[in-house]
């Protein structure tokens, strides 16, 4: 019974069905399908109930996955144990990423990694919805938001960004200003035009650090989960945004932006690293974790934007 296939059977398992596994490891779905019966045939015993677009565990299934699943983690473990003292980090690392201004930081901190590791391989994925590590079989997450959803997932948080409110100079030439002038205060934003920003999880900003700001009373003209559109439709006068401060402080210095309300902080927005808890973690994910942790930690956030918001400097 070779290790592989039973790490096969487990991805099936945690991805739902073939055609998903057949994606995520770009193996043909007779190959994956081959090798899940021959797995049966070696057990003695019907894993999965096939059904035409999903795979249903068996209670046979169920009992081999999570018998599985702990007898091949504390192998390996011991494996790893055994051999790290003198072993070289190399195999493939999978990183998925929600789309933010910090792409580019993110994903040259993965290059750092390989750079110093020459024996690793990786292969970086960048979505606007929120991660699901076991189905596409992913090492390693960056996401973001007000707080960390209900997951089974670890999450080790790396920045804390403050957000306050921001606008094109262009925007107060709009009628419905009346010339007022910048508001100095939440209770003038009443009916203006707001640009809301939906996190990774689907949901709009609900945990407002400044009592008197509330999105309701503004007048919600976009929404949208990409940080680039959200600083396009800004800058271009749509309407008001919450910007983080590192964003809307570079933007304020080219004359894109002005603060509003004496420029108070609005939201709050932190950045995790996530991993899986129940699986075991080979060495090239350990290193990788405490690697990137360390870097981003360190990094220069508003430097590291600058090439992101470069075209809405000039």
């Amino acid at each position: 019974m070779k290790t592989e296939d039973i790490k096969l059977f487990q991805q099936v398992v945690e991805s739902g069905s073939l055609v998903k596994t057949s994606d995520t490891l770009d193996l043909a779905k007779s190959n994956i399908s081959r090798r899940i019966k021959a797995l049966e045939s070696e057990i003695g015993a019907k894993l999965f109930t096939r059904e035409p677009k999903s795979m249903r565990l068996t209670e046979q299934g169920q009992v081999f996955y999570q018998k599985s699943k702990s007898m091949l983690a504390e192998l390996e473990q011991t494996l790893t144990e055994l051999a790290e003292p003198t072993k070289e980090v190399s195999g493939e690392l999978r990183v998925q990423m929600v789309a933010n201004a910090h792409s580019l930081l993110l994903a040259n901190t993965v290059y750092q990694f390989m750079g110093k590791y020459p024996q690793v391989k990786a292969e970086l994925i960048t979505t606007n919805e929120e991660l699901n590590l076991s189905q596409q079989h992913i090492d390693i997450g960056f996401s973001f938001g007000e707080e960390l959803e209900d997951s089974s997932l670890i999450a080790r948080r790396i920045k804390t960004a403050k957000l306050k409110l921001y606008a094109a100079p262009s925007f107060f030439d709009g009628a419905e200003f009346g010339g007022v002038g910048v508001p100095k205060d939440f209770s003038q934003l009443d009916g203006l035009k707001y640009i809301q920003t939906r996190l990774p999880s689907g949901k709009v900003f609900k945990h407002s650090l400044a009592p008197g700001f509330d999105p309701k009373k503004l007048d919600t003209v976009l929404v949208t989960n990409d940080v680039q559109v959200l600083i396009d439709a800004c800058v271009s006068g749509l309407g008001i945004a919450a910007l983080p401060v590192h964003l809307g402080a570079l933007l304020v210095s080219h004359n894109k932006l002005i603060p509003l309300c004496e420029e108070r902080v609005v939201y709050q927005l932190h950045s995790w690293i996530m991993y899986r808890s129940n699986q075991f973690m080979p060495l090239v994910v350990r290193r990788f974790i405490d690697f990137a942790v360390t870097e981003l930690e360190q990094s220069d956030m508003p430097s590291a934007t600058l090439p992101a918001t470069t075209r809405f400097l000039i």
